[in-house]
C-alpha cells in the first residue's frame, strides 16, 4: 500500500466519522433547544433537523421555533455553547481532511 492510499483511506476515514459526530451535535443541539422553547415532540424535531443532505429539516425547524419564546437554564445554555464548540472544530477538522483528500487525488488524476 502506498502512501498516497494510505493519506486517501486516512481522509476519508476522518470525514465519515467527523460528520457522524456532528449529526449527533446538531440532533443534541436542536433537542436542547427544542425542550427549553416547549415544542411537541422535542426528539423529532431534533431527528429531523439532524437528518438530510439538503437541510429541509433544519429549515422546518427554524420556521417552527420562531413561534416560541426560549427559557434557557444556564446550565442548558453552557452546554449548548459547549456542543456549538465542538461543531466548529469538526467542521474545521473536515475541512482539513477534505484540502488533503483533494490535493492528494489531484495528482493521480492529472
Amino acid at each position: 500500500m502506498s502512501n498516497t492510499t494510505l493519506v486517501l483511506f486516512l481522509c476519508v476515514g476522518i470525514i465519515l466519522i467527523s460528520s457522524s459526530f456532528m449529526c449527533y451535535y446538531v440532533y443534541s443541539l436542536v433537542l436542547i433547544d427544542a425542550k427549553a422553547r416547549g415544542l411537541e415532540r422535542p426528539k423529532l424535531w431534533a431527528l429531523l433537523s439532524a437528518g438530510g443532505q439538503s437541510g429541509q429539516g433544519m429549515l422546518l425547524y427554524l420556521i417552527k421555533r420562531r413561534k416560541y419564546d426560549v427559557q434557557l437554564k444556564p446550565s442548558q445554555q453552557a452546554e449548548m455553547d459547549q456542543l456549538k464548540r465542538k461543531i466548529v472544530a469538526l467542521i474545521l477538522i473536515s475541512t482539513v481532511a477534505i484540502v488533503f483528500f483533494v490535493f492528494t487525488v489531484l495528482p493521480i488524476m492529472f
